[in-house]
């Protein structure tokens, strides 16, 4: 399997529908700050040939960010 997040192909191909969009994977995104994002899945033979593709299906994601203060 292999996925795109906003377009950009994940840094690794998957043997199963588990997988994980690594910090690395979200600053290759489009735009990483935005809050939409899509996530589009294929499945590929051993050559890379797609085999199907979903259509990208959108969501949103807010991250999380501590703000430190110095005093």
């Amino acid at each position: 399997m292999r996925a795109r997040l906003d377009g950009i192909p994940l840094a690794q191909s998957y043997a199963s529908a588990n997988f994980r969009v690594t910090e690395a994977d979200w600053r290759a995104a489009a735009n990483p700050d935005n809050v939409e994002h899509t996530l589009q899945v294929a499945v590929v033979d051993g050559s890379g040939t797609v085999l199907i593709e979903s259509a990208p299906i959108r969501f949103y994601a807010h991250r999380a960010t501590v703000r430190r203060t110095t005093r």
